[in-house]
């Protein structure tokens, strides 16, 4: 399974409820908003995912396009980014 990073775009003025149900949308299909590490977990911005899949780039782009556009919100803009090698640091408060 290849690792994705996926930044959906809800095109307007969608409400903070919106983005709650692309949320939930995403999690059920395995992306999440978070990533766990060896000590803690690191929360992404808003609507941006991190997950696995069998599919493509190309093909999981389509598929989350289509998702999106018709459970949550028709004006929709979707970036999927596959990972082979990455690396994130993050600074301690």
């Amino acid at each position: 399974m290849a690792i994705f990073f996926i930044q959906v775009t809800l095109q307007g003025q969608p409400e903070i409820e919106i983005y709650k149900k692309l949320d939930a949308l995403m999690e059920i299909h395995g992306f999440n908003q978070s990533i766990s590490g060896l000590q803690d977990k690191t929360i992404l911005t808003q609507a941006f995912y991190y997950g696995r899949s069998l599919l493509t780039a190309n093909s999981l782009c389509d598929w989350i396009h289509s998702l999106a556009a018709t459970g949550v919100w028709p004006n929709v803009a979707v970036l999927v980014i596959e990972a082979s090698n990455w690396a994130m640091i993050r600074s301690n408060s």
